[in-house]
């Protein structure tokens, strides 16, 4: 039996895995990447919000995009070996410009 090219099955009987892209699923690590990559977009003086808690308080701590050595799928790492996830990130800003806000985030992810 002559199969399509990309359908071959492999050794247990069962279609192989097909990779997914799922392009904009998480609008934060795309404004983090543009950040860092494009060469329009300048990172200078952009600083991260960070939801922390000390002493049973949350609070927001200011992070400096400088600092951020790795842009990861679930987070980023900054130059103290500190992992901070996505979801502790609330604010992205450049001086008194709002980049990113999570409480302005509609249903879709978008600000």
């Amino acid at each position: 039996m002559r199969r399509e090219p990309g359908t071959e099955r492999c050794a247990t009987n069962r279609p192989p895995r097909r990779k997914i892209v799922i392009v904009g699923a998480n609008p934060l690590r795309d404004l983090l990447n543009r950040l860092r990559w494009d060469e329009v977009e300048s990172s200078g003086g952009v600083v991260l919000g960070v939801r922390s808690r000390v002493g049973g308080e949350e609070r927001i701590e200011p992070v400096a995009f400088a600092s951020i050595v790795a842009i990861l799928t679930n987070g980023v790492r900054v130059a103290d070996g500190t992992f901070l996830p996505y979801h502790r990130i609330v604010t992205v800003r450049r001086g008194d410009d709002v980049l990113w806000d999570v409480r302005r985030r509609g249903d879709d992810g978008e600000t």
